[in-house]
């Protein structure tokens, strides 16, 4: 490989390294107003990365401000990034669970889509969708992106974790939940995902209803 290629390479994953740091809580209080400018560093660096940092210092001073925008940007980018269609892909999530209309649940869905596209062998874009579908009801598409998600990537069952979260989130069929929480305590999970503790209480939360009923 040409130095220069590994130059960049390395170059552009400390832009990621940089730019996830600019989003945690404590990190973000430390560095405080120096936020822009790692934004700007980033961007010189990655231009994907950089419209990322840019848009989780918007999160943080004005939620509902550009951040939006900024996302859109860092998906346009070319070659495209699967960091970005994720990151927008959770953006329109978590914008859908506040707001009943289909539109943020549908840009969720597509831009998941792409994220599988550009990388079939990663796990986040199939949580997304999983926890689309599972909020839609929209059982033999969840059942596909399941078993897509196990195929590809069959030492992490966090989809089935997120699915359950959501049906349990809109009181839909918890026997589905249980059972999709249940494969999920089959393996340890990852460090950054829900622990068998979480899946065990969400599995109480399920048992609990039933007694109330």
């Amino acid at each position: 490989m040409p130095r220069w290629r590994s130059i960049r390479g390395t170059c552009r994953r400390g832009a990621t390294f940089w730019s996830s740091i600019c989003w945690r809580p404590g990190s973000r209080a430390a560095i405080g107003g120096k936020l822009p400018r790692f934004a700007g560093r980033i961007a010189e660096i990655d231009a994907a990365e950089g419209f990322l940092a840019q848009a989780r210092v918007a999160a943080f001073h004005n939620p509902n401000g550009e951040t939006e925008a900024l996302l859109l940007k860092a998906a346009a980018v070319q070659p495209p990034s699967y960091r970005a269609r994720i990151a927008l892909a959770q953006f329109y999530l978590d914008a859908s669970l506040l707001d009943s209309s289909r539109g943020n649940a549908n840009s969720a869905e597509a831009q998941a889509k792409q994220a599988v596209q550009l990388s079939p062998g990663r796990i986040e874009a199939y949580a997304v969708l999983a926890q689309v579908y599972a909020r839609r009801g929209a059982w033999n598409e969840l059942e596909s992106t399941l078993a897509d998600a196990v195929h590809e990537v069959p030492d992490d069952m966090v989809p089935y974790c997120r699915a359950a979260e959501r049906l349990i989130a809109g009181g839909h069929d918890p026997e589905r939940a249980e059972h999709y929480l249940r494969i999920y305590l089959g393996q340890a999970p990852e460090g950054n995902e829900p622990t068998a503790a979480d899946a065990q209480r969400l599995i109480g939360r399920i048992h609990r209803s039933f007694s109330e009923l």
